[in-house]
């Protein structure tokens, strides 16, 4: 089978089942598909089908475009696909894939983009996790999020960027494991951010020539190789090579001068700490600036002047803490907020004075989830919590109340992987 249409005219189609056109390696006749899922193995080794127009937001089943090497488009050359839900396998081998992709699910199963070696740009959302091979060989796929952003990923399987030689876009790990080959051979990738405690498997920056891969804290577990291509050099001066001050969301950062600490003989560290900043569009950003950091108190200190300076253009990704906050009983130095500030130092408000998108206030919820700060069940109990005592004068707090129910409708939509279900028998209401 060569062509479904004459005189080589697009064929619209609003239904397929599964296995329609498996294995009709001769298909050419270009598709406008108007329905809304892709069944599994539809297009199973259509060798020589070229394009296949697809609606924004339509489902991929397992393996739906499996070995169609010469397919280029999916959508209009000048336009971006949004996907659906696309499940594993779905692009596996589809070499001349190079149509740019929008994707918004959680999970991103395995080997769904495995060897699109034309593919150059997809964007993936914030927490992401991506599970063995995912974009294996993807050779020249330069960019995972908006340019200029930082991608935030969670778990990641093995071998998910092996391959990727032209990656260049910035990636922050939080999750507590790099697999083995995870990163192999991706030699433009410049910048990686790690978490404080994280376990590198062999060969997981094999060929890579990360010049700059930053940790939370100075002291790092590293289980095998430490990432870096000269092994001859000692524990010691490789840590002082690639160890960076990145400020990440668990940690604390104080508006005020350093002399609490100096005078009390405290051991003062100058730096240029990496801020992850939050722009108006619900971008991520590193900046850079001036900061001290006290190993005693194990907090960082910003001064008040460059703190006003960020804070005109961005949301902090980082609790921020102003001395003059004042706590209520209890111990510790900042264990004892008020409720209603639990989430405040982190950014997350509804003030119109602060004028935070709802996009903004998604990632900072989604923040809180991913860097384990707070729970679903937390959050939404605080929501729950703000909700009900400002319900007695709605008036007032209209507005506040129906951005505390979206982001609480977010929060409990949100998918998390680690996450269990049960079965509740009984409730109790006290």
């Amino acid at each position: 089978m060569e062509r479904l249409t004459e005189n080589g005219m697009a064929l619209h189609i609003e239904r397929l089942g599964e296995s329609v056109f498996w294995g009709c390696e001769n298909l050419v006749t270009n598709i406008i598909f108007t329905g809304h899922i892709i069944r599994k193995d539809t297009f199973y080794n259509c060798k020589h089908l070229k394009k296949v127009e697809l609606l924004d937001e339509t489902d991929i089943e397992e393996d739906a475009f499996y070995g169609c090497e010469n397919l280029s488009r999916i959508c209009l050359e000048d336009q971006k696909w949004i996907g659906g839900n696309i499940e594993k396998g779905a692009f596996c081998g589809c070499e001349q894939l190079c149509s740019e992709i929008s994707l918004f699910q959680p999970i991103i199963e395995e080997e769904t983009f495995y060897n699109c070696q034309s593919l150059l740009g997809i964007y993936l959302p914030q927490g992401i996790e991506l599970e063995e091979s995912v974009f294996w060989n993807c050779k020249n796929l330069k960019y995972i999020c908006d340019r200029e952003s930082i991608l935030s990923i969670g778990r990641l399987s093995e071998a998910v960027f092996f391959g990727c030689e032209s990656l260049s876009t910035p990636i922050k790990v939080t999750g507590d494991k790099l697999p083995e080959d995870v990163f192999y051979n991706c030699k433009k990738l410049q910048k990686i951010y790690l978490p404080q405690h994280i376990d590198i498997d062999d060969d997981a920056f094999d060929g890579c020539n990360a010049k700059k891969i930053h940790y939370d804290r100075s002291q790092v577990s590293l289980n095998s190789k430490l990432p870096i291509n000269n092994q001859n050099k000692n524990q010691t001066s490789l840590k002082n090579d690639f160890v960076a001050n990145s400020i990440g969301f668990k940690d604390f950062v104080v508006r005020t001068t350093i002399y609490q600490c100096s005078n009390k003989g405290h051991n003062i560290q100058e730096l240029t700490a990496v801020i992850f900043c939050l722009t108006k569009k619900g971008d991520i950003v590193e900046k850079k600036v001036m900061a001290g950091y006290c190993q005693t108190c194990n907090l960082y200190y910003l001064l008040n002047t460059d703190y006003e300076r960020l804070r005109k253009q961005y949301v902090l990704l980082c609790r921020v803490i102003d001395n003059t906050i004042k706590v209520n009983n209890g111990t510790g130095l900042f264990s004892n907020f008020n409720r209603e500030s639990i989430m405040m130092p982190y950014g997350y408000t509804v003030s119109q004075a602060e004028e935070l998108s709802d996009a903004q206030r998604r990632t900072i919820l989604e923040f809180l989830l991913i860097s384990k700060v707070m729970t679903k069940t937390e959050i939404c109990s605080h929501l729950d919590w703000l909700i009900s005592t400002r319900g007695y004068d709605k008036s007032r707090f209209k507005k506040a109340i129906t951005k505390w129910r979206e982001g609480r409708q977010f929060i409990e939509n949100y998918k998390l992987n680690n996450s269990r279900e049960v079965i509740v028998k009984r409730i109790f209401k006290h």
